[in-house]
């Protein structure tokens, strides 16, 4: 639970200027607090029997307009080790556009009450007071995010040997921590799409974090798949149920509970969704790669940890593709991977 001695206001304009009105609002600091985690982690400012350190926010005033306007906000983390860098300790700053659909929200109110009209656009800024009588959880008066857990299983490993022998796929998103998955698996996890037919499929993903502390990189084998069981699929959705869960959870346990659950996957059978559109359609179809809202959802309820990604496998009309999202600064985007080679092998390529 997150506790605060200030309150968020959003204060909304329209592009002149003039004043729409305000709304107070309770920002959900999880994915920012996962940013900074990772952040450490990989730096080696931060040990993976510390991984649930408590995470503090803290506003950054506006050097123009002065408190209480925001610029952003910090996210730290406590039991940081020191570095050289007194701004490089871990935590990341998150600016005003953490805000946005808070925003977005808030305008809803706004058009139901005539005050702005349905497509209008407008800015918004924020403002931080502190909550009269609140002691706060801290004497700056910051949030304190606190979390149980048992320390994050992270393996000592080179990562020259695996990217020696990967190829890289999809997009080249170098600031993203290195993601590997064995050529095998991904073969494996086309032909249990084919089986589905036009139905979607799927499952969890999981392996093992890794650190390089020479390369100073955390990076992530991929070592099985699971399929989900106790799903309800058909062509537009996969649910994955707490029966599904707990048959991964028993699944890991069987196989020495040495692993870690790294993310999902799940396919979309395309061409089941354009086989009554027109050829001409077909050949421009646009649903070769995408993560739907639904999918988002998914992912930020059941994979928070900013480590944790998705394998979208799309059976298209030019074959079956493989693309993966992850988390990047506080949001879920498509990124790259590194397919492991049986033969040892090394090369380029996308999906």
């Amino acid at each position: 639970m997150v506790e605060s001695s200030y309150s968020f206001i959003l204060t909304l304009y329209k592009e002149d200027g003039d004043r729409l009105g305000e709304a107070a609002v309770e920002p959900d600091w999880g994915p920012a607090y996962e940013d900074a985690r990772l952040t450490a982690l990989r730096r080696g400012r931060l040990s993976p029997d510390a991984f649930h350190s408590d995470g503090v926010v803290q506003p950054i005033w506006d050097t123009k307009s002065g408190r209480p306007h925001v610029a952003g906000v910090k996210v730290a983390l406590e039991n940081v080790a020191a570095g050289p860098d007194p701004d490089a300790d871990g935590g990341v700053i998150v600016p005003i556009t953490y805000f946005r659909k808070l925003a977005e929200a808030a305008s809803v109110q706004l058009v139901a009450r005539g005050v702005l009209k349905e497509g209008d656009t407008f800015q918004y800024g924020v403002l931080a007071h502190e909550k009269n009588g609140c002691g706060g959880p801290s004497d700056d008066g910051s949030v304190r995010i606190r979390e149980a857990g048992d320390p994050l299983p992270v393996h000592a490993s080179a990562l020259d040997p695996y990217l020696a022998r990967s190829m890289v796929c999809g997009p080249d998103t170098t600031d993203d921590f290195p993601v590997f998955f064995p050529a095998s698996m991904l073969e494996r996890i086309a032909a249990l799409v084919r089986d589905a037919g036009p139905c979607e499929t799927g499952g969890m993903l999981i392996g093992r974090l890794c650190r390089d502390a020479d390369a100073g990189e955390l990076f992530a084998e991929v070592t099985a798949q699971l399929p989900a069981e106790h799903v309800q699929a058909d062509s537009a959705s996969l649910t994955f149920t707490g029966e599904t869960w707990a048959a991964a959870r028993d699944a890991i346990r069987l196989r020495g509970g040495s692993e870690t659950p790294l993310g999902w996957y799940h396919s979309h059978p395309a061409k089941e969704w354009c086989k009554d559109c027109p050829p001409e359609k077909r050949a421009t179809c646009s649903l070769e790669c995408f993560f739907s809202a639904a999918d988002q959802q998914v992912h930020a309820t059941l994979f928070p940890h900013a480590y944790s990604v998705a394998l979208v496998v799309t059976d298209g009309q030019r074959g079956l593709r493989f693309d993966l999202y992850g988390w990047r600064r506080t949001r879920i985007l498509q990124r790259g991977f590194h397919m492991l080679r049986a033969d040892g092998g090394r090369g380029e390529a996308s999906s």
